[in-house]
């Protein structure tokens, strides 16, 4: 009976060293599941956040082609004022300007001008003896 009762001792031995190696397993796969989902989720993170600055930049591109749009149209502009024919017609217009040699005629009129075609509405009342 000796050799028999050895036998489930090595059994039992047998079953303890895998029991023991699947503990070790389970947490080697669970630090390994940790750690991909740790990397996918800083992936994930990234790729939010590069999707939102590609969106910044065409925000930023398209407010910088507003502003250049309208600095060329400041710059013809300027170019527009510099010119004589400009600065004749607003010396004349705005600052009442002459030319040298030209008279100057200013026409007024009255305040109360009154059209020459009015005229009273007569009274038609029989007291009046019309």
């Amino acid at each position: 009976m000796e050799g028999h009762s050895k036998v489930p001792a090595v059994r039992s031995s047998k079953r303890l060293g895998r029991k023991r190696l699947a503990r070790p397993r389970r947490l080697v796969l669970a630090l390994l599941l940790a750690l991909i989902l740790a990397v996918g989720a800083g992936f994930v993170r990234r790729q939010i956040a590069i999707i939102r600055l590609q969106a910044e930049i065409k925000r930023v591109q398209a407010e910088i082609g507003a502003v250049q749009s309208r600095n060329e149209n400041l710059r013809q502009q300027i170019e527009h004022m510099a010119g004589p024919e400009y600065v004749e017609k607003a010396a004349r217009e705005k600052l009442g300007l002459v030319m040298p040699g030209e008279t100057v005629y200013d026409i007024a009129e009255p305040k109360d001008f009154a059209s020459p075609f009015d005229v009273p509405k007569r009274n038609s009342s029989p007291e009046a003896g019309y």
